[in-house]
C-alpha cells in the first residue's frame, strides 16, 4: 500500500530536503551546502552518508524508501509525545521499537536518549546522545543535551567542554550559551558568566528565565541594580513565573529589605508550592524578621517531605536543632 498520500506534508518536506541535496535532478549530488536541519531531517532517514560523502547514489544503492518509513515516523511521533506528557518510560519504548525497524535513524535516536536523561539515566543518555551526533555531526544540540548530562551529574568540566563543541558548531545557540554562563556562574567565573548569558539574551531576548539566570549571577557578583532591571523584565514577560519572584525576592534580600523578599517568596510558592530551595529561603527569611514559630513551620515541612532533595531536607532538620 502506498501510503503517500495519506502523509502529504513530509512528503513535501522530504522532497524539499532531497531538492536541497540533488538540486532537483535524480543520482546527482548539488554543490550547494546543506542547512542544519535538512541534514538532521535526511539522517533520520538513512541519507546522511550520502549527503557528506559526495558520492551520487542510486535507488538500489541502499537508500530508504520514504513511504516504508512512514511508520517509523509515526513510532517516533508517540515516543515524543509521551516524553514531552511525562511518560519517559513509554518513550523509550516506542523508541527502542522504531530503532528495532531502523538502527541507524536519528530521530528515533535523540527520542531515545531524551527518554532516558528525563528517566534520570544521564549516562546512558550520554552515549545515545553521542550516538545521534555521529549520525548528525552538525547538531550542536546533541553536544547541548550532553552538557546538560554532564551538568547533573555533577561534572560541569565536561559539561562546559561540550557548550564549547555545541557553540564551535553554532555560535548562536542560546541554550548553550546560557547553561554555560550558569556554569560558570557556580564556578565563581562571573564576568564571564554574564557575557555568556548577556549572549543568550540578545539572540532570544524574550525568553524571561535567560534574564532569571542573569540575574542571579548578577546578584552573585553584587551588581544588584542590574539585576533588578533584568528580574523586572522578566516579570513583564511573564508575571506568573515562579522563578522570577524568587529572583525578585533574592534582590530584595541582598538589599536587605527582608519584608519585601519575604512577599515575593511568598508569591513565588503560591505559583510553585514544591519549590524547595525557595521554601528554604523563605524560611531564612522569616527567621530574620523575627518570625520564628513560622519558620519552624516552614522548615518542618521541608524535613518531612519525602520528595524534598535530601540536602535541603538535611538542612532543614539542621535548623530545627
Amino acid at each position: 500500500m502506498n501510503l503517500a498520500p495519506l502523509e502529504p506534508a513530509r512528503v513535501a518536506a522530504l522532497r524539499r530536503a532531497l531538492d536541497q541535496l540533488t538540486g532537483g535532478r535524480a543520482g546527482v549530488m548539488s554543490r550547494r551546502p546543506i542547512e542544519r536541519d535538512t541534514a538532521q531531517k535526511l539522517a533520520a532517514l538513512g541519507y546522511i552518508g550520502a549527503a557528506e560523502s559526495g558520492v551520487a547514489r542510486t535507488p538500489d544503492s541502499g537508500w530508504r524508501d520514504p513511504k516504508d518509513m512512514i511508520g517509523v515516523f509515526n513510532q517516533i511521533r508517540r515516543a515524543n509525545a509521551a516524553v514531552k506528557q511525562r511518560r519517559p518510560a513509554e518513550g523509550e519504548r516506542i523508541a527502542r521499537g522504531a530503532l528495532a525497524r531502523d538502527p541507524d535513524n536519528a530521530f528515533a535516536t535523540i527520542g531515545l536518549a531524551n527518554a532516558e536523561m528525563e528517566q534520570g539515566r544521564y549516562r546512558d543518555a550520554i552515549a545515545t546522545y553521542r550516538r545521534y551526533a555521529e549520525l548528525v555531526p552538525l547538531s550542536a544540540d546533541a553536544h547541548h543535551r550532553i552538557a546538560v548530562c554532564f551538568s547533573r551529574l555533577g561534572d560541569v568540566d565536561r559539561a562546559v567542554a561540550e557548550e564549547d563543541a555545541a557553540l564551535a558548531i553554532d555560535p548562536r545557540d542560546a541554550e548553550a550559551h546560557e547553561l554555560r554562563g550558569g556554569l560558570l556562574a557556580g564556578r565563581g567565573r562571573l564576568d564571564e558568566a554574564v557575557r555568556e548569558l548577556r549572549t543568550a539574551i540578545e539572540i532570544e531576548p524574550v525568553n524571561a528565565l535567560f534574564r532569571i539566570g542573569l540575574a542571579r549571577a548578577l546578584i552573585t557578583a553584587g551588581r544588584l541594580d542590574e539585576a533588578e532591571a533584568e528580574v523586572r523584565r522578566a516579570l513583564e514577560l511573564h508575571p506568573a513565573s515562579a522563578d522570577a519572584h524568587a529572583a525578585s525576592a533574592a534582590v530584595a534580600a541582598g538589599r536587605n529589605r527582608f519584608a519585601a523578599a519575604a512577599a515575593e517568596y511568598e508569591q513565588a510558592l503560591r505559583l510553585r508550592p514544591d519549590y524547595d530551595d525557595v521554601r528554604f529561603d523563605f524560611a531564612r527569611t522569616l527567621e530574620r524578621l523575627g518570625r520564628r514559630e513560622e519558620a519552624a513551620a516552614e522548615y518542618r515541612r521541608l524535613a518531612s517531605n519525602a520528595a524534598t532533595p535530601p540536602e535541603i531536607r538535611n538542612a532543614a532538620r539542621q535548623r530545627l536543632r
